[in-house]
């Protein structure tokens, strides 16, 4: 039977409809992507909530998923990635509500670089598209603050900060945001006293505790003293301390690579990878960075070495523990990791797979640690 011409229209629509439904079915992210065992499980139910993002190298195609309750589900939230981490879409549409926007000011302004989340407020960090400006909002619940920084060249945003009293919003100067007015104190940190040429370092790889500058890489470059070439030494990581009230500057260089380090009560915590074999440690230094401890976390998977190598930025520390996702060399598969600092022990271990992850450039591009509470998931890498 021949179909007449209205009819091919109609079926047309329909399967057009169907496809794009279909699409976005494809889209969303379903618990049954993911494959998972626990290996070790020796810690009791908690209220911790991991984020889990992944995403193309395009950014087309995020799927979020939480691991909660030691189970990981798909996500009712939509994420998107920032520059650095990642943000829930509904929280930038509750932002310009609350300023009486039409679009989205990642559509229109600029580039979000970070957002966080804290029992108080929801904070976004832009920088423009068409100047060197950026704005920082305080998202209440039923109120926001809006900051300006003027820039009269290039600056990035290269991480921040939350305190109790103050955000620090890090580029080559760093930026003091009171929380008590909203005023600004700009505080500066030579960088030319240091035995660095460079030193770059992700979220929580920079901090101001007490009157000291920190910050602890292995992503730098130093001066070699024949030629003035910039070469990387031979040791994996450096840690860089900067007293503004002495005006001393210190480095100190580590022989392992350095993922992140974490401020404690009487020094610093160092998740370290090893240099030759990247088996993953922690490293304990006193307040004037003498190492007094190096232990190894030991780890294993029936698929491979598993390596904490550039995985720093999703590790956090909460009551005496490290929460984190570490990798199994050379595969798309991930560990999710709860560690006791004070022996270095993994209390708990869950191997999972995303079987979407077998597509090319398709992978985990994001996690992070929060702390739900009242509804809310409040992030740990806050300090």
């Amino acid at each position: 039977m021949k179909m007449k011409f209205w009819q091919k229209c109609i079926l047309i629509f329909c399967i057009s409809i169907c496809l794009i439904v279909l699409q976005g079915c494809s889209n969303k992210a379903r618990t049954t992507d993911i494959k998972c065992k626990v290996i070790i499980d020796d810690i009791s139910d908690s209220n911790i909530v991991a984020t889990l993002l992944y995403d193309d190298i395009k950014f087309r195609n995020s799927r979020t998923y939480l691991w909660e309750n030691k189970k990981i589900t798909a996500s009712n939230d939509k994420y998107k990635k920032t520059f650095a981490n990642k943000y829930p879409v509904s929280s930038e549409i509750k932002l310009i509500k609350q300023l009486k926007l039409d679009k989205l000011l990642s559509d229109t302004y600029g580039q979000l670089i970070y957002y966080a989340n804290t029992v108080e407020y929801e904070l976004f960090l832009y920088e423009a598209y068409d100047s060197f400006d950026w704005k920082i909002y305080f998202l209440y619940e039923n109120d926001v603050k809006e900051i300006t920084i003027k820039n009269d060249e290039d600056r990035n945003i290269y991480t921040y900060q939350i305190t109790e009293d103050a955000v620090y919003v890090h580029s080559s100067k760093i930026y003091k945001i009171n929380k008590k007015d909203y005023t600004i104190e700009i505080l500066e940190v030579p960088f030319d006293e240091f035995e660095v040429d460079s030193a770059a370092a992700e979220l929580g790889g920079v901090f101001i505790d007490n009157d000291n500058y920190i910050k602890a890489t292995s992503e730098y470059k130093i001066k070699s003293s024949g030629n003035n070439q910039i070469t990387q030494n031979e040791n994996g990581g450096v840690i860089l301390r900067y007293n503004f009230k002495t005006k001393s500057a210190e480095t100190f260089f580590e022989t392992d690579y350095i993922e992140k380090i974490f401020p404690l009560d009487d020094g610093y915590l160092v998740l370290a990878c090893e240099k030759d074999t990247y088996k993953p440690c922690l490293k304990y230094y006193d307040k004037n960075f003498k190492l007094s401890e190096s232990k190894y976390i030991e780890i294993e998977s029936e698929y491979g070495k598993v390596s904490n190598f550039f995985c720093g930025s999703f590790f956090s520390l909460y009551d005496g523990k490290l929460y984190g996702v570490m990798r199994v060399d050379g595969k798309k598969i991930n560990e999710i990791v709860v560690i006791d600092i004070q022996t270095a022990k993994v209390v708990y271990q869950l191997e999972f797979i995303n079987s979407m992850a077998s597509k090319e450039g398709f992978g985990l591009m994001d996690a992070a640690f929060h702390l739900r509470k009242n509804g809310k998931l409040i992030d740990l890498s806050l300090y």
